[in-house]
């Protein structure tokens, strides 16, 4: 429940007895409380209730900073000029402007009610929260933003620094998180060489788990954030937390939840933070295993989410499916980076293009299956995706102008439509300018005119207003036509409207117009008068980038001529895929990840049947149960995570993922130090960038065989066994 004070309220508060406002901040924040107590830090929980809370901010409310004078220090009432007669209504003033985060009046209000000492701990951490949600969804549009947000950052530090203003866990939370995200590194420094001086008052584990993020981007090494992370558990030790949070740690109950109290589990995210930003993959995914064993169905999204933004593609795609099986819901960014890996198109071959598209698409169903929401970017990306599967084909090798052979093109467009319609039939996913201009960019690229038609007309009948991606997408069109009045109209509407909008043509334009030129009738009398018409400029950019893109088109036309191709894809899977997506959009109830397990692995069949486990079975329990402290017999059914998962089967689940994991960090590990002594070797520079998709190879699932004998399954356990003792880095227990 947000906070839903009105103005005349706030207004009838008295200064003196605040229970209203604390009464309201308080129901704010009891989701925040109860994630802190399974580690989610409260950047996570502000994230989450964002657009409630910053509704205001999309509307006309939302305004720029201007030329607010509130950045000169000498607009900061000093002591003898104070006035404190209008100071209830300012107070009002400012609580409303947190509530509707309206940064721009918070900050110029706050100088002087910071000089009154009304302020309270819950206002100054509204206060860094405000100004953190400001720069995460402000600076990317409107980075003239950003210095008044630094300055006012610095004026918000130094002031609980100073105790002008009462600071508390809560605000130095967002402030560490703000300093590290914007880059103020010397200004988070002084704040935390501050804090971590401080007492219990201004410090929890979940202050001190973000002190290791902070480091952890900046020049502290990982043995110095161990030690942070060891120094942290001894300062909150909880019950017995650097036990439970060991890896070789027991669950006492696997089939429950977990229920002990203090668990410092932000310190685990920000100590598996560092070790992913400083390589050590073992530890990390170790960091991760501990948290999913001690909460397998609502771990917090940042442990699944880190991999996904850090990790190669193999590794990012195999944790974003166990976070959807979990039930854990990620933000939607962290589908559009996942979906950013996997349609990677550079020197992909075609097979593995099959693979990523059908990846992307089950990450897609997992993620509605999960009760995510899929939004129009994704949506985008998909169809886009699509692109790298089209097949061009001439299917006469002494005829030129003869048709491609398009039914393989004809299916890929049709699943593309069909994404599009799912989204606008639904209601469930907005359908942005994007996604047609993708579904237009996909039916140009495969010659689909049909398609392209239908694709405008949809636009018009659902009100979605072009843009100038669309009109350059219209000019590359016209090449399909062969039509120069197809051609003048797609090129005065994209003129039309960049003079409307006051933008100038950029090179894709122009690359756009050469491609369609190349394809429609030179000798026509609009063709000449166009190439007559155009300035000097439009003109060298067409000479200087559009051979470019008529040498692609040259070489397009040859392979037709020589009947080259594509080896075949098979789309039977991916259509299967769509109609799945389609079901669960349609349906009211979630995705049955029982009956219909989804597999985790990059590339497994989502047909495959689940595989025989009782060898790993035998060796989970072998590592991860001790003989003296047998399982609770409990008559009860075990508890369930969202997604109806019985726990101690997901927790099962989870380790063998972790296992596949650690074998993927370990193969690509490996792979990195072969490319750089070949490249010393050769004498070459040493590649810094990671390996592409297609550069990846995916590490068969740690898994049983469906038929052995017993003494096929004996050697089987074995080897097993010393692969995972190899992966973690340590041995079963002696007792075992």
């Amino acid at each position: 429940m947000g906070l839903m004070l009105g103005g005349a309220d706030l207004g009838r508060m008295k200064i003196g007895n605040t229970k209203l406002w604390k009464e309201q901040a308080e129901t704010n924040t009891q989701d925040e409380d109860q994630k802190k107590a399974c580690g989610t830090t409260g950047t996570e929980t502000f994230r989450q209730n964002e657009h409630t809370r910053s509704a205001s901010w999309n509307g006309k409310s939302q305004r720029g900073l201007g030329n607010g004078s509130w950045r000169d220090e000498s607009q900061y009432p000093q002591d003898g000029a104070r006035n404190h007669e209008d100071v209830p209504q300012q107070l009002s003033e400012f609580r409303q402007a947190l509530i509707t985060g309206n940064f721009k009046s918070v900050a110029a209000l706050y100088p002087k009610l910071a000089s009154t000492s009304l302020l309270e701990t819950r206002d100054v951490f509204f206060i860094a929260q405000c100004l953190h949600t400001t720069y995460r969804t402000n600076t990317r549009r409107k980075p003239e933003w950003l210095p008044a947000l630094i300055d006012f950052g610095n004026k918000l530090s130094s002031d609980i620094r100073l105790q002008i203003v009462p600071g508390g866990p809560d605000a130095s939370l967002h402030l560490l998180s703000f300093f590290k995200e914007a880059d103020q590194y010397d200004s988070g420094a002084k704040y935390w060489s501050w804090l971590e001086n401080q007492d219990e008052s201004q410090v929890t584990s979940v202050v001190y788990g973000a002190g290791i993020e902070f480091w952890a981007r900046h020049s502290k090494t990982l043995p110095e954030l161990e030690g942070m992370y060891a120094d942290g558990l001894a300062r909150f030790p909880g019950t017995f937390a650097e036990y439970h949070l060991s890896p070789q740690a027991i669950i006492p109950d696997r089939r429950r939840q977990t229920e002990i109290p203090g668990l410092a589990m932000t310190l685990l995210q920000g100590i598996m933070t560092a070790r992913v930003f400083h390589g050590d993959w073992r530890n990390a995914y170790l960091a991760m295993d501990t948290a999913l064993r001690l909460f397998p169905g609502k771990a917090p999204d940042r442990f699944f989410a880190l991999i996904v933004h850090e990790r190669p593609v193999l590794e990012a795609y195999q944790a974003f499916m166990m976070a959807c099986r979990s039930g854990v819901v990620v933000q939607p960014v962290v589908l559009t980076v996942l979906l950013d890996k996997l349609l990677e198109k550079r020197g992909v071959p075609q097979n593995i293009k099959l693979m990523s598209v059908n990846a992307a698409l089950m990450a897609a169903l997992a993620y509605i299956g999960a009760e995510g929401r899929l939004n129009g970017q994704h949506l985008s990306s998909i169809i886009s995706g699509f692109k790298i599967l089209i097949q061009l084909k001439q299917s006469s090798a002494s005829d030129e102008n003869a048709p491609i052979s398009s039914d393989h093109n004809v299916t890929l467009c049709a699943m593309a439509r069909r994404l599009m319609l799912m989204g606008l039939q639904s209601g469930q996913i907005p359908l942005t300018v994007s996604v047609f201009n993708s579904l237009l960019s996909l039916a140009t690229d495969a010659e689909q005119s049909g398609l392209i038609k239908l694709t405008e007309q949809d636009m018009s009948n659902v009100g979605v207003v072009p843009n100038a991606v669309f009109y350059r997408i219209m000019v590359a069109a016209s090449a399909i036509e062969k039509d120069p009045v197809f051609l003048k109209q797609a090129w005065t509407n994209l003129l039309e409207n960049a003079e409307r909008t006051g933008k100038s043509l950029e090179r894709n334009d122009f690359l756009a117009l050469a491609s369609a030129w190349n394809e429609a009738d030179s000798d026509s009398a609009f063709v000449q008068d166009l190439m007559g018409n155009l300035d000097s400029h439009a003109l060298a950019e067409i000479s200087k980038h559009g051979g470019i893109r008529l040498g692609k088109l040259e070489a397009r036309k040859r392979r037709r001529a020589a009947g080259e191709s594509l080896p075949p894809v098979d789309l039977t899977e991916t259509k299967e895929i769509v109609g799945l997506i389609e079901r669960v959009l349609k349906s009211d109830a979630p995705w049955d990840f029982i009956k219909n397990p989804i597999p985790t692995a990059f590339g497994a069949p989502f047909t495959r049947t689940s595989p025989n486990q009782d060898t790993l079975r035998t060796l989970y329990d072998e590592f991860t149960t001790d003989p003296k402290q047998p399982q609770p017999e409990d008559p009860r059914p075990p508890e369930l995570s969202p997604t109806g998962i019985p726990l101690h089967d997901l927790r099962f689940l989870n380790w063998i993922d972790i296992n596949h994991l650690m074998a993927q960090a370990k193969e690509h590990e490996r792979r990195k130090v072969d490319a750089v002594e070949r490249a010393i070797a050769n004498k070459e520079p040493v590649r810094m960038r990671p390996f592409t998709l297609a550069e990846s190879i995916p590490v068969d699932p740690i898994e049983d065989e469906a038929e052995a004998t017993d003494e096929e399954r004996a050697a089987k356990r074995d080897a097993l066994k010393q692969e995972i003792i190899e992966l973690r880095g340590y041995k079963p227990p002696a007792s075992l």
